[in-house]
């Protein structure tokens, strides 16, 4: 089963070493044309952190997490940009993460779908789960614009997916 791509309604700057904050953070919760954005130096950005996706999943097991990153750059140099999904949003693991490049100046959706064998339904169903995003410079300072993180679990249901027929 799946949950279809669910949008977070909270959203946080979290340190990530010295890197610099997002701006309008919460205007990266949904695809609306309006962003979040930050100055990428050679620091880069600190963490986006986006939570609260209000699951109540009674799984069996979960089998995957897909992250959508709705993102792009301004003009000048590429951007790397960072994500992937953490049991607790306020202190993100970087055990699970996707790296791709940010190369164009129009609104570009990052997918990737990661293994979701170590999470639990209380990890997935907690309000501190959440997709962490950042990113780093490739080589000159750039801006980065997030417009939208989304997420779809697939998982397994308590008692199978099967259809029994009885009498036919």
């Amino acid at each position: 089963m799946e949950t279809g791509w669910i949008f977070g309604t909270a959203v946080s700057n979290i340190t990530r070493s010295s890197g610099l904050a997002w701006t309008d953070p919460t205007n990266g919760l949904e695809s609306d044309d309006l962003y979040a954005t930050a100055l990428v130096n050679i620091v880069g950005t600190t963490y986006l952190s986006v939570s609260e996706f209000n699951l109540s999943i009674n799984a069996k097991s979960i089998t995957s997490i897909a992250v959508r990153v709705e993102a792009k750059k301004a003009a000048g140099d590429s951007l790397n940009l960072y994500f992937g999904p953490t049991a607790d949003v306020y202190v993100p693991s970087e055990s699970l993460k996707c790296s791709t490049t940010i190369t164009t100046t129009s609104d570009t959706v990052y997918e990737y779908t990661f293994d979701g064998s170590s999470f639990s339904n209380e990890n997935i169903n907690a309000v501190e789960f959440g997709i962490y995003v950042y990113c780093t410079r490739t080589s000159n300072t750039n801006t980065a614009y997030i417009d939208a993180i989304s997420i779809n679990i697939t998982y397994e249901p308590i008692g199978g997916s099967h259809v029994q027929f009885i009498g036919v």
